[in-house]
């Protein structure tokens, strides 16, 4: 039996069969990286958003309740609710290292594969592109057959001259607001490797299938260190169900905390009644 060919585009092989240099390209395919300025730019802005969210969350709640419940209980909920965003800070500033290390996004001539810590490889293919969405922090690549969507960052250091070749592929639509987030949180679990579908351009093309196989030898894997993510949207919803657990944790306190009613003594003729100091 033959040997199998030997991949000219595979990355450099390191302990534990990670590749930390990614490979030389084939023809007609760029690789771009994300610049450190503008990423960390763009992180901390989406950051800024969260936390005045939820500053506004803990004003709106926090300030009737606080005029009202045990100052130790409402200071002892307040200090939980710094520590939590304070963790939130420090995860996304570890999380935004792991990504300069690992991001990896190939665009060839009809395939795009982008890889990076903590998610699945991406994959999307041109003439299955239906529409390209773009918000504030980047641009969306969406299909509808099969359903399935690219995210390309708005902190890439040619993001530019990406987004105009990207602007052949599909009309770009200029969206913000709750609109932005709405698309975004629709389509983040539709991110992941482009398998072959009966029907689909995919299936039907055979060079395509090899672009995309080609694009798959010449990807870093680099990502492959680190855990994945088995459900994008997860740490939104595990997030919000943090939030829901400090609440129940604030009325508890509040509850614990306030004085026990005192039974003033009877007088004759009269009945007893209960009072709060």
């Amino acid at each position: 039996m033959s040997a199998p060919a030997r991949n000219p585009y595979a990355p450099p092989a390191a302990a534990g069969g990670v590749g930390p240099e990614p490979g030389p390209l084939p023809p007609g395919v760029r690789r771009y990286a994300l610049d450190p300025v503008r990423h960390r730019a763009i992180v901390r802005g989406r950051l800024l958003r969260v936390f005045g969210a939820l500053g506004l969350v803990v004003v709106l709640v926090g300030y009737p309740l606080s005029r009202t419940v045990p100052v130790e209980s409402f200071g002892l909920w307040l200090l939980v609710v710094v520590c939590v965003m304070a963790i939130l800070a420090f995860r996304t500033r570890g999380l935004t290292r792991r990504a300069f290390a690992t991001y990896d996004l190939l665009v060839g001539p009809r395939t795009i594969r982008r890889t990076v810590a903590g998610m699945q490889p991406a994959e999307i293919l041109r003439p299955e592109v239906s529409r390209a969405v773009e918000t504030r922090w980047g641009l969306w690549l969406l299909c509808d057959s099969p359903r399935c969507a690219l995210y390309v960052s708005g902190s890439l250091a040619e993001y530019e001259p990406l987004r105009a070749t990207l602007g052949e592929w599909a009309r770009i639509e200029r969206v913000g607001g709750w609109t932005a987030w709405l698309r975004e949180r629709s389509s983040v679990w539709r991110q992941g490797p482009r398998d072959v579908v009966a029907g689909t351009a995919l299936g039907a093309d055979e060079s395509l299938a090899q672009e995309l196989e080609t694009l798959r030898r010449a990807s870093s894997t680099a990502w492959m260190a680190h855990p994945q993510i088995r459900r994008p949207g997860w740490n939104a919803r595990r997030l919000l169900l943090l939030w829901g657990l400090l609440i129940v944790f604030f009325f508890a306190m509040w509850q614990f905390l306030q004085p026990s009613p005192r039974v003033e003594p009877a007088v004759p003729g009269e009945r007893p009644a209960t009072s709060r100091p």
